[in-house]
């Protein structure tokens, strides 16, 4: 098994947490920054791909926050 350094794990969790932030901008019905969430999750699931072996675990537990998110946006417009 590969290892990481505390200085990828500490980024990948930086990258997690401005997703949350994103997100909560997404709420807001406005459409610019609903892409702007789109292009950040994206982004951090092919950043998190190169380190599925340690993140799997967050990726699972993000999947039904995205749908949450996805459904809460939807009723929004």
């Amino acid at each position: 098994m590969a290892r990481v350094s505390w200085q990828s794990v500490a980024i990948s969790k930086l990258i997690l947490l401005s997703l949350f932030i994103i997100s909560l901008l997404a709420m807001y019905p406005f459409s610019l920054n609903f892409l702007l969430f789109l292009f950040f999750s994206y982004f951090l699931l092919f950043f998190l791909f190169f380190f599925y072996y340690f993140f799997l675990l967050e990726i699972l537990l993000l999947i039904p926050y995205l749908n949450l998110l996805l459904y809460l946006h939807s009723l929004i417009h």
